[in-house]
């Protein structure tokens, strides 16, 4: 699975390099968007990498640095609490699985980042989010 994504991020960040193919391509995920929400979570559920597919989602629908980090926060935060719930629908032991040093190593990541995402403009954070789902489709194949 991690292949089928990661070849799926690398053609999303080619995609997204052409404003051409990146019109077609906001054209398309608006025409089916609840399929690719669904498949957003199939992925997700079979293999825990749907954030990539939410990135390329969420920064291909908005163009403010600001919408796109709060949508992508909001869907994380639903794809973990429907996580949770059918983990503990099926009686796995939730609690010896969570590590919280996951959480204090995203929250340490959040607040060094702040800095750098306030100091760059709508367009290079649309450009270093390509650079982005490129290097996490290349590390995801490899």
């Amino acid at each position: 699975m991690s292949k089928i994504v990661g070849f799926a991020l690398i053609c999303f960040s080619v995609i997204r390099s052409s404003a051409r193919l990146q019109n077609n391509l906001v054209n398309i995920l608006k025409a089916h968007i609840n399929s690719y929400y669904v498949a957003m979570g199939v992925v997700h559920g079979l293999s825990n990498m749907g954030g990539g597919l939410l990135s390329v989602l969420m920064s291909s629908l908005h163009r403010d640095k600001n919408e796109i980090t709060a949508n992508i926060a909001h869907i994380y935060a639903i794809f973990a609490i429907s996580q949770i719930t059918v983990l503990l629908f099926l009686n796995f032991p939730v609690g010896e699985s969570l590590d919280l040093s996951y959480c204090g190593l995203a929250l340490f990541l959040f607040v060094i980042s702040m800095p750098i995402a306030k100091s760059i403009d709508d367009q290079r954070f649309q450009l270093f989010f390509t650079a982005i789902i490129a290097l996490f489709g290349l590390l995801s194949v490899v």
